[in-house]
């Protein structure tokens, strides 16, 4: 069958040759122009068999991307405003219900243990039902359970509706998944650290409004104001596009076609001429077993703990540093006499501006953090980058058994925030580039959900041994942290310049990097070089020295 495209002469032929299997992509779909006139000088250039990757070259990065990247980005802002919104009204939420330190400390993990959840089952939809129905889906429900929130009349609703909000906002680490899958290998890690820059964008713009706004209004008026931003990106979420690949799994090469002429259009390029390869047939996506079969059983399970220790790590470090700016020195209550801090109920105090600014200063840690590693993930490699600011983190923490003076107590705690902000999100990039299509959705979900069981471990670490304990705190972590390093060695692929796998049997020998020149980091396309991190360091400089820090 054909079917026009809406540039002149160009038409899609399909040519079924039908011994498929799951994974392989054997059937195909030709590209051919028609009644060109220079259609005679291509000769058996139509005959050139074209992949995903060559039709994403072709087109080039354009407005397109941009447009792509930019909405990406609004989720993940988004997503970091509602996440953090229950850290910043936990104290209001205590007075005004009169609740234990034990209560606050529930809604805090209720939260997570609907992310753990959320996350696998969003994996799954966005297998079947794709990553843009997901999303839409997941910002939707995200923006009715946080309105929902601001009307709760009991504890007990709270509860649940923060599960609730948990198990939907899961779904928005699909956007990496979406993202990736239309951007050529040499800028896709460029384009997903620069939307992983949007979640602190996100946590300082909600830090700065709650700082003033909670002066003069309720909690609850907050918080809805803080679910707009979530109507906002559903509706834009509206103009996102279905992944050209999800369609090619689906067996709707037609509607692959037409993703690529839309992005043809907005980016004023054309199509290449070719032999496509595509499947006529739907191939049975977003099943957990995939994951565990032989060709991709290792890297699973190495990347479920890598996820369950870095998120362990990331948001151990962040709860460490507002228990550790109440101490004189990084060793604390170090000799195991003082447990009294862990037990005791605290009263019912309001945050202070000064919270508010340690919150700020702590979220500004990670933008150079990520910084670093978008340059080092080019350079060095995903693998690599990863392993290489994991060790830095470690030494960090070892650096603060030390018990070192609160200046270079919280100069470490920023180094650490940073370096571990910058391995997580490299290992967010490797996530996504290291599965093929057929199990990209899910493998990422189930990541997010071991990531999310170590979310929900770490308080009782951070904040209960730390203070009976603190050098076996730091140990822990910097422990943790180096058995991460030794088993990301394991893992058997580096995904740097590779492009996207699409089945499980395609052959690993065949996915060799390409061909592209080395980027001049001063004149990359995103807004982003090494005078934006030196401004960090010195607008750093200067808040330290003004005495605030």
């Amino acid at each position: 069958m054909d079917s026009n495209s809406t540039k002149p002469g160009l038409s899609l032929r399909f040519r079924c040759d039908s011994s498929s299997s799951s994974g392989h992509l054997e059937d195909r779909v030709e590209i051919s122009v028609i009644g060109a006139p220079e259609a005679t000088k291509l000769g058996t250039a139509l005959q050139e068999c074209l992949t995903v990757d060559d039709v994403v070259k072709a087109l080039a990065f354009g407005r397109f991307h941009w447009i792509l990247v930019i909405i990406c980005g609004l989720i993940w802002w988004s997503i970091g405003i509602a996440a953090l919104t229950i850290t910043i009204l936990g104290p209001q939420i205590q007075c005004d219900w009169n609740l234990t330190a034990w209560n606050v400390a529930i809604i805090n993990a209720i939260m997570f243990v609907g992310e753990a959840v959320g996350a696998s089952f969003w994996g799954i939809i966005a297998d079947k039902y794709g990553r843009k129905t997901c999303l839409l889906m997941s910002m939707a429900f995200s923006f009715y359970f946080m309105v929902l929130l601001s009307f709760a009349p009991k504890y007990i609703w709270f509860l649940f509706l923060m599960f609730m909000l948990g198990f939907t906002v899961a779904g928005a680490v699909q956007v990496s998944t979406l993202c990736s899958e239309f951007i050529i290998s040499n800028l896709r890690a460029n384009c997903l650290l620069f939307i992983a820059l949007c979640w602190p964008c996100g946590s300082i713009c909600m830090i700065g409004m709650a700082s003033w706004m909670l002066t003069f209004m309720s909690w609850q008026w907050f918080m809805f104001i803080c679910s707009i931003p979530l109507f906002i990106v559903t509706v834009i979420c509206f103009w996102l596009p279905e992944s050209a690949r999800y369609y090619l799994f689906r067996g709707r090469p037609d509607n692959t076609l037409a993703i690529f002429q839309r992005i043809a259009r907005f980016n004023g390029t054309t199509l290449p001429v070719g032999t496509f390869m595509a499947r006529t047939e739907q191939v049975e996506l977003g099943k957990i077993q995939d994951l565990f079969v032989s060709q991709q059983r290792r890297t699973t399970l190495i990347l479920g703990f890598a996820w369950f220790v870095e998120l362990f790590s990331y948001y151990g470090i962040v709860l460490l540093t507002t228990e550790m700016m109440g101490m004189d020195s990084s060793c604390g209550a170090s000799d195991g006499t003082d447990t009294t801090s862990a037990n005791c109920i605290q009263p019912c105090q309001t945050l202070k501006p000064t919270d508010y600014f340690t919150m700020m200063w702590t979220s500004v840690a990670e933008l150079p953090g990520i910084l670093v590693a978008t340059w080092a993930a080019d350079v060095l490699g995903r693998k690599p980058t990863t392993i290489c600011t994991l060790l830095l983190f470690c030494v960090s923490l070892l650096c603060l058994m030390a018990c070192v003076n609160r200046t270079a107590t919280t100069v470490l705690l920023f180094i650490a925030r940073a370096m571990i902000s910058g391995s997580f999100q490299i290992l967010y990039v490797y996530t996504t580039e290291v599965f093929p299509t057929m199990t990209r959705a899910i493998a990422v979900g189930m990541c997010s959900s071991c990531g999310r069981v170590g979310i929900i471990s770490t308080p009782f670490v951070a904040q209960v041994l730390i203070h009976m304990f603190s050098i076996y705190t730091f140990v822990l972590y910097a422990s943790l942290s180096f058995l991460c390093c030794i088993s990301l060695l394991l893992l058997p692929l580096e995904t740097k310049g590779r492009i996207l796998m699409d089945g499980l049997n395609d052959d690993l020998a065949v996915q060799k990097p390409e061909d592209v020149p080395k980027i001049n980091v001063n004149a990359r396309w995103w807004p982003f070089g090494f005078h934006d991190l030196l401004l960090c360091m010195v607008v750093f400089q200067v808040v330290h020295g003004s005495g605030f820090i």
